[in-house]
């Protein structure tokens, strides 16, 4: 059981320089690496890595990550692996992310999928405060893993996403609980033959709605998936629920959708982060 937290500040570069860390604070097991910068992205993005040297979450696990990209500051943020949560007895593992994005920044938080072994149970809880000019991208996904084979099925999943404007009351809310049970029954109207769910939440300004919505239907058919994409409530954005076969259909497809969005925001589609 521990206790962590990462404290990340983007800042803009001046002059035509990247954006870079303003500030950071990252605790056991969490580390930050340094900032990296790739062809066709956006000018100014850099891309960060945050790792992990715990070897998954544990059983009253506590973390928090706090993200604020400052004004015109740009990042994508993404994990080395996918994070595992391990099987647990009594207590289930926590954690938060809370973002603030200030006016004409771009921010990108697409970390590889929680995988979910027997009996895990993870509450996660997002919280995007973007101004009406900022980009957020937020992708969250998960499966079930039995790394003995026996079909055994996690414990639970939560989800609680909140998005704000500055000084504002929420106005977009998605939620959902979902026990290992349910999900490894293949219900019809639930998940049916798929065994892997992903959502990306684009929060972006609300002229680009129509190009980013049509941008992500158009790469979302595709034969071992199900999926859909639509506008968010109060002009917020655009948001797209995944359901795919295994892992590996799963990390193509959210990895289609987030090209998609790029393009549609930006004009230029990402080069794959090596991992």
């Amino acid at each position: 059981m521990s206790e962590s937290r990462i404290e990340l500040g983007i800042a803009a570069g001046e002059a035509g320089e990247p954006s870079h860390i303003g500030r950071q604070f990252a605790s056991y097991p969490f580390h930050i690496c340094r900032p990296h910068t790739f062809a066709d992205d956006p000018t100014g993005m850099i891309t960060l890595y945050m790792q992990s040297a715990s070897g998954g979450i544990y059983e009253g696990d506590r973390h928090a990550i706090d993200l604020t990209v400052e004004a015109d500051a740009r990042a994508h943020v993404t994990t080395q692996a996918a994070s595992v949560v391990r099987s647990m007895e009594h207590d289930k593992a926590q954690v938060t992310l809370t973002v603030e994005a200030e006016a004409g920044s771009h921010l990108e938080f697409i970390p590889d999928a929680t995988i979910l072994f027997p009996e895990a149970r993870l509450s996660s809880s997002l919280r995007v405060t973007a101004a009406p000019t900022a980009t957020v991208l937020v992708s969250d996904a998960f499966l079930g893993h039995d790394p003995q084979d026996r079909q055994r099925s996690f414990g639970l999943i939560e989800s609680d996403l909140t998005f704000a404007r500055p000084g504002a009351e929420p106005c977009v809310r998605d939620r959902f609980a979902l026990t290992g049970a349910r999900f490894a029954a293949g219900l019809a109207g639930l998940n049916g033959r798929y065994a892997a769910h992903a959502t990306l939440y684009a929060f972006h300004p609300a002229e680009k709605g129509e190009a980013v919505l049509r941008a992500l239907r158009a790469v979302l058919d595709m034969s071992d998936i199900y999926a859909g994409a639509s506008p968010l409530p109060n002009g917020a954005g655009t948001w797209s629920r995944i359901l795919a076969e295994d892992g590996a259909a799963l990390k193509a497809a959210t990895t289609a959708a987030w090209s998609a969005v790029r393009w549609a925001l930006c004009g230029a589609k990402p080069r794959p982060r090596r991992k």
